[in-house]
C-alpha cells in the first residue's frame, strides 16, 4: 500500500497514485511489493513557460533600492562614533581602554542580535522584523546624543549593535521573497555595496556635521535617515503575493524558478493547484511506503 501526505492529511492507495504540479502529472507506480522509483512529467509547455518567463515590471528591483539604502545607513550609523572618537575622547577624557570597553558593547550584541533577531525576523516577517529592527537601531544612533558617561554611551552602542543585526538577516529573506534564483546573487551583490559605498560617505558628512553643528547633531541626522527609510519600507514593502502595486507577469516571472524533484527514490514532491488563484500552488509531501 502506498500513502502520501498533502495538505488535507493523509491518503491512502492501493494501486496508482497521481497528483499534479501545475499542468505536469507526477505518478508513483507500485509492482507487488517493490517499489518503483516515482517519476514526475511535467509538461513541456509548463518547463518552457518557466524558463523563459520575462518580468513585467521593475518592482522588486524598487525593493532591492529600498535595501541597499538600509545597509548604507547599517553602517553609516554604526561609523559615527569611530570618525568622532577623538573629539569624544578630548571631551569626556576617555581612556583607550574605556574607549574599546563602548566599542565592544556593539559587538557584543551584534553576535547575540544575528541569532535572535533573525530568529524574530522568521516569526514575523521581514516587513515587521525589518522595521522593527531599523526601528531599534534608529532610536539608539539618536540616543547617542543624550549621552553623558560611559554607560551612556555603552547602552547605546548595546542597543544599537542589537538593532543593526537585523539588517542582513531581513535584507537576505527579502531577496528570496523577491527575486528568482537567477537574480539573486546580483540582488545581494546590489544590497551589499551599500557598506562600500557608506565608507565614502561616512567620512565626508559626519565630521562636517560635528564641526559645523555639534557632535550631537552627527548622531541625530544619522538617526533621521534611518526613520526617514522606515517610513518608506512600511508604505512600499509588501510580500510580492500581496503587493498592490505588482503586475501579474512580474510576480509570475519572481515565482518562476523551475520546480526541483528531490533526488531519493522513496520520496517524490508534488504539487496541487488550488482555488486561490492561478499562480498560487501548495505543495504538498508525497512519501511511498510498502506494506510487508
Amino acid at each position: 500500500m502506498c500513502s502520501w501526505w498533502t495538505a488535507d492529511g493523509w491518503a491512502d492507495s492501493g494501486g496508482q497514485i497521481t497528483a499534479h504540479i501545475c499542468r505536469g502529472e507526477c505518478k508513483v507506480q507500485q509492482s507487488s511489493s517493490k517499489l518503483e522509483q516515482p517519476s514526475c512529467a511535467p509538461t513541456s509547455g509548463t518547463v518552457d513557460a518557466a524558463l523563459h518567463a520575462r518580468a513585467g515590471g521593475n518592482l522588486r528591483w524598487v525593493i532591492c533600492a529600498l535595501l541597499f539604502f538600509a545597509t548604507t545607513i547599517n553602517y553609516m550609523d554604526r561609523q559615527v562614533l569611530g570618525l568622532l572618537a577623538p573629539l569624544l575622547q578630548k571631551t569626556f577624557g576617555w581612556s583607550e581602554i574605556q574607549y574599546g570597553n563602548i566599542v565592544q558593547m556593539f559587538f557584543y550584541a551584534y553576535a547575540l542580535g544575528l541569532i535572535v533577531v533573525g530568529r524574530f525576523i522568521d516569526r514575523v516577517g521581514t516587513r515587521i522584523g525589518y522595521a522593527a529592527a531599523l526601528a531599534v537601531w534608529s532610536l539608539s544612533a539618536i540616543g547617542h546624543s543624550l549621552a553623558r558617561s560611559i554607560f551612556g554611551f555603552g547602552t547605546a552602542r548595546l542597543m544599537l549593535g542589537l538593532g543593526e543585526s537585523g539588517n542582513f538577516p531581513a535584507a537576505i529573506k527579502t531577496v528570496t521573497e523577491w527575486f528568482p534564483k537567477k537574480e539573486r546573487a546580483l540582488a545581494t551583490g546590489i544590497f551589499n555595496s551599500g557598506s562600500n559605498v557608506c565608507a565614502v560617505v561616512a567620512p565626508l558628512t559626519v565630521p562636517w556635521i560635528a564641526v559645523h553643528l555639534g557632535w550631537r547633531w552627527a548622531f541625530v541626522f544619522t538617526g533621521f535617515f534611518s526613520a526617514t527609510w522606515l517610513i518608506l519600507w512600511l508604505l512600499l514593502y509588501r510580500r510580492p503575493q500581496q503587493h498592490p502595486r505588482l503586475s501579474p507577469s512580474e510576480l509570475r516571472y519572481i515565482q518562476s524558478d523551475p520546480f526541483e524533484l528531490p533526488a531519493s527514490p522513496d520520496v517524490g514532491v508534488c504539487a496541487r493547484q488550488i482555488d486561490d488563484g492561478p499562480d498560487l500552488v501548495v505543495l504538498s509531501l508525497l512519501v511511498a511506503k510498502v506494506s510487508a
